[in-house]
């Protein structure tokens, strides 16, 4: 079976895939196989998409803007698509600005988040443009009676009707090292700058 998780970033969508990689050892996962930083410094090698496609048990997960093909063409090449999103895009924008100011893809450490760091017109520009990533895929996925989850649903909810779609079973081990929530990476805030005092 081919199966696509289609996501906008800081969904836990990578947590999913190396669960889904753990249970299901008979897939070839990939991570993000057309994000070109991803390429430059995980993959060494360039997944093409035609190539890709041919082979039969592969599990993709692919952020929307790094996308080779159109949205119709994954639903006609892919035998499952399962969509996930979040429903706190404050903190999904957040995450995201800070991430890309580290240039941290893959730092999976529970760390403080250095919100002062953030502007609010960059702020603005990221909310609006995940707004429409969130609408495009929503719609999408509406148009073509596509699963929805969404993070926070599954990480402080319950994650069976996704491990149902997926056709995986739930392990005690895996669940704990990889989607349990004590692992998440945003530990807590800094919202203002410290300040050095003369008193």
């Amino acid at each position: 079976m081919k199966i696509l998780l289609l996501y906008t970033p800081r969904c836990g969508s990578t947590s999913i895939l190396k669960y889904f990689e753990k249970i299901k050892t008979e897939y070839e996962c990939f991570n993000e196989p057309w994000f070109e930083w991803m390429v430059e410094n995980v993959h060494k090698n360039k997944n093409e998409y035609s190539d890709l496609i041919t082979k039969r048990n592969i599990f993709v997960k692919s952020a929307y803007r790094t996308l080779p093909v159109s949205l119709d063409t994954l639903v006609n090449d892919f035998d499952k698509i399962v969509i996930l999103l979040r429903k706190n895009q404050k903190e999904q924008v957040e995450s995201s600005i800070l991430v890309h100011k580290e240039a941290s893809f893959l730092n999976n450490t529970p760390r403080i988040y250095n919100l002062y760091n953030i502007t609010d017109a960059e702020f603005q520009t990221t909310y609006d443009r995940y707004s429409f990533l969130n609408e495009t895929l929503f719609n999408f996925a509406t148009l073509n009676n596509l699963p929805i989850f969404y993070y926070e649903d599954l990480y402080y909810g319950n994650f069976n009707p996704l491990f149902n779609e997926l056709e995986i079973e739930y392990n005690e081990l895996y669940y704990k090292e990889l989607l349990d929530t004590t692992n998440k990476y945003r530990m807590g805030d800094i919202i203002t700058k410290k300040t050095n005092s003369l008193i």
